[in-house]
């Protein structure tokens, strides 16, 4: 979050959270801060749990700024000796998938990129971000700067 700042408010558990569709999805706990970054306080809540994705059960976590889900990441293939999590780079106004070749913005660039279909199992064929799973500061950066992109924050 290069010079953002966060302050921790606090552990929900568990954690619930509700999708613009309407339906909740519960979480084993979140992460409550307030991030100081683009010179307000953003609130965002970094949530934990797991969900069958890619034809197995994987760890998975979101990060929800300002109410809205804009990073699903998701445990690799040998995440318990790697400690690898991926998210699918989406484009701001279609949520497509980018692919391998296509320009992404700027914002991206200093996030390792990789492609989702080399980490997951039965994955897509398009560009993720890549992240150890304790790299909180790396995740909520790139959500700040996903979800200022997306005109959230």
């Amino acid at each position: 979050m290069s010079q953002h700042h966060a302050v921790f408010l606090g552990i929900e558990a568990p954690y619930r959270f509700r999708w613009r569709l309407g339906f909740e999805e519960e979480f084993e706990g979140a992460f409550k801060l307030k991030v100081l970054a683009y010179g307000r306080e953003i609130p965002v809540e970094v949530a934990y749990g797991e969900k069958h994705l890619h034809g197995m059960r994987r760890k998975r976590i979101l990060v929800v700024v300002r109410g809205r889900a804009v990073a699903e990441f998701e445990a690799v293939d040998g995440y318990e000796k790697n400690g690898l999590v991926v998210a699918l780079l989406k484009k701001p106004a279609t949520g497509e998938l980018y692919k391998p070749g296509e320009e992404i913005p700027l914002e991206f660039t200093g996030f390792k990129i990789v492609r989702h279909k080399d980490y997951v199992g039965r994955g897509y064929d398009g560009l993720a971000i890549l992240f150890n799973c304790l790299d909180i500061r790396g995740m909520v950066g790139y959500s700040l700067a996903k979800a200022r992109l997306e005109g959230i924050i």
